[in-house]
């Protein structure tokens, strides 16, 4: 695996998956995926 891989798949995780379950102060503390589906 390549450096350029290696970003490419660590970006890859952080947006797919960390992004959506991390949950935020500013929503309350809770994950923009579970603050999505309130809203909606």
């Amino acid at each position: 695996m390549t450096r350029a891989d290696a970003q490419a798949a660590i970006g890859r995780y952080i947006d797919s998956f960390y992004n959506p379950v991390q949950r935020h102060s500013s929503l309350d503390f809770i994950s923009p995926a579970a603050y999505e589906r309130q809203a909606a």
